[in-house]
């Protein structure tokens, strides 16, 4: 009898390693990197099968994933509005996505093998069961395990991280958790440092999560233009370091906090409105003709494989979206704002502040956007198909590309430059260090590839290479992680300890004060659909820059046609290219050259931008 075993990601292996190893004359496969480095480190054969899938299915899924995230729309009713706003629409997009690319990844993936394989009996999990039959097959299956894995949301853990001897690395809290102790804290810190936001008759501008200590300059602008600045945010606490809090102070700006804002009667109201909505989206749910319509691929329908963690993304945080709502109620009540900023238009909190005619929405460019038309499908994560009503960017280039690609009207784009970048310039050399290599490692995310170990492998042995390199040349080497939730840093910090456990790596924290000491930068880049921004900074910075992309097809971007960087891919000679920019100056300052005439021509108000969008925002209109 012809038996395959198809594993995920499990919470607990010790017991499907014990039970495939009963197996006799199995052919196994992994549908995950972390599922094959279990299986690798118990010596067990088996097949890559996340590998199986091309690029273009990977491309066509990743996108096909986006036209399901407004599904509320097949819903021809307003049960569900509160307040004006569908309660069905406020999700975060991003966390909704990433599920979608990777169970329709996976669903791809376990359908690939049954057809190429055609066993007569499947050995398999709980999970992949479901898809299994789902997907119409009859075969023989046994469960490897009996335990069934909780497979949970993106945003129900919330990690803290700490650069500090004193306290443990990070964190992991519980989302609910989490905000108890936040809520509790801004109460208290606002009142102690007079922070808590008040009606006045100032012209107030609306933050929407935005992190003080990276905005420090625009904030003392606004005051500066004799306004006030208000930031709400519900999700990374506006003072959570002792630098935040002073920049607040110093720019009197206020906050919005959540137990200022609501009393006995809201809270009453949001339970009430609670179990309300619970149950109509309870009822709605169990509608499965509908969805199954609704949430198809190729004429696989897959409902069945997301309804449980869909339905729990909506009934866990019930409450909490209600609360959000009732606090933009009272405030738009209370306040006119002169306008509303924020860095995305995807996020819970932002859909809810942002989409009121209270005053004009301001979208911040906050990434390196260096677009190709040819992957225009794929910057919907930067929300740009979201704008509705002016954004400000950081030069002519985007402007330009908006224009023509977008059709956003040339008065509703602000060209500021990037207020988060003012403090970058004139901090080039201070304190430089000759043999001294920053490493800006960007984690591999799945919401437009999904899973793929070869990927994960490619990129350990390229950091690898890295890492011999700057050994064998005596160089020191500092390590800079992307500051977002991702589980590949985890184990990136594992790749680089168990080569050199010495070496520093950092999470928070500002990479200016990194980048000042070094003398190159080496960006490592799992594809290449876009830009890391610290591409950007180190250009800012007056470094030369080796950017090693996991791929060895780029797209045409701005900084590549100008040769603003050192480009290379994972087989090229990295140790060389380390080499001819730590001994050739003339190498060494011919590419940071071309770096500045770009910059020159993609970023706007060097150090002056801040003032700028001040400027701007004050006769906004």
């Amino acid at each position: 009898m012809k038996t395959i075993v198809i594993l995920d990601k499990q919470d607990n292996f010790t017991e499907i390693i014990k039970n495939i190893k009963k197996i006799k004359n199995s052919k196994n496969f992994s549908v995950d990197h972390k599922t094959h480095e279990i299986l690798l480190k118990n010596g067990i054969k088996h097949v890559l099968a996340d590998t199986i899938i091309d690029t273009e299915t990977r491309l066509k899924i990743h996108q096909q994933s986006f036209s399901y995230l407004k599904w509320f729309n097949h819903i021809h009713n307003n049960e569900f509005e509160f307040c004006g706003r569908n309660m069905l629409e406020i999700i975060d997009d991003n966390e909704f996505q990433i599920l979608l690319s990777q169970k329709i990844s996976k669903i791809f993936c376990i359908k690939n093998i049954l057809d190429t394989e055609n066993p007569e009996k499947i050995v398999t999990t709980y999970e992949n069961h479901k898809i299994i039959k789902n997907l119409g097959y009859n075969h023989e299956i046994e469960f490897i395990s009996e335990i069934k894995n909780k497979e949970r949301l993106f945003f129900d853990t919330i990690e803290i991280n700490f650069n500090s001897k004193i306290l443990p690395d990070r964190i992991s809290l519980s989302r609910n958790r989490y905000l108890q102790i936040k809520n509790l804290l801004e109460n208290i810190i606002s009142k102690i440092y007079d922070l808590e936001y008040k009606n006045n008759k100032q012209n107030n501008l609306l933050f929407v999560e935005f992190n003080p200590e990276s905005y420090d300059k625009l904030l003392n602008e606004i005051k500066n233009f004799k306004m006030q600045p208000v930031l709400i945010n519900f999700r990374r606490s506006s003072v959570w370091s002792k630098k935040s809090i002073n920049i607040l102070r110093n720019s009197n700006a206020k906050i919005v906090t959540y137990n200022h804002f609501l009393d006995r009667h809201d809270k009453k109201k949001i339970l009430k409105n609670g179990e309300l909505f619970r149950k109509k989206i309870l009822e709605l749910f169990e509608n499965d003709s509908i969805f199954r319509k609704i949430f198809s691929i190729d004429g696989i329908e897959f409902w069945n494989m997301i309804k449980a963690q869909v339905l729990d993304m909506y009934l866990s945080r019930i409450e909490e979206r209600l609360s959000y709502i009732v606090v933009a109620e009272k405030l738009f009540k209370m306040q006119k704002f002169q306008a509303i900023l924020s860095l995305n238009l995807s996020g819970e909190t932002e859909k809810i502040f942002s989409d009121k005619n209270n005053a004009p929405s301001v979208l911040l460019q906050h990434a390196f956007g260096n677009y190709s038309r040819d992957i225009k499908s794929l910057e919907m994560t930067d929300d740009l198909n979201l704008i509705k009503d002016k954004i400000a960017v950081w030069g002519n280039v985007m402007k330009d590309y908006l224009i023509k690609n977008y059709h956003i009207l040339e008065k509703d784009i602000i060209v500021s430059g990037s207020p988060r970048h003012d403090s970058f310039f004139g901090n080039s050399v201070k304190n430089q260090k000759d043999k001294c290599v920053l490493l800006t490692p960007r984690p591999i995310i799945h919401d437009i590839d999904g899973e793929n170990s070869i990927k994960y492998e490619q990129y350990k042995i390229t950091i690898e290479k890295v890492l011999d390199a700057v050994k064998k040349n005596n160089l020191e080497l500092i390590v800079k992680l992307h500051p977002q939730k991702n589980e590949h840093n985890e184990q990136i910090i594992k790749i680089i300890n168990s080569i050199d456990s010495e070496i520093r790596i950092f999470q928070t924290g500002s990479i200016s004060n990194l980048l000042e000491r070094c003398n190159l930068m080496i960006n490592l880049s799992p594809d290449n659909y876009d830009a890391s921004t610290t591409i950007l900074e180190a250009m800012i910075m007056k470094k030369p820059i080796i950017d090693v992309s996991l791929v060895k097809e780029r797209y045409d971007f701005e900084f590549l046609k100008d040769e603003a960087i050192y480009a290379l891919d994972s087989s090229s000679d990295i140790e060389n290219a380390i080499l001819e920019l730590q001994t050739n100056s003339s190498k060494r300052d011919e590419l940071i050259k071309r770096s500045q005439i770009h910059l020159e021509k993609y970023l706007a108000n060097h150090g002056n931008a801040s003032k700028k969008l001040a400027q701007k925002l004050s006769g906004i209109n």
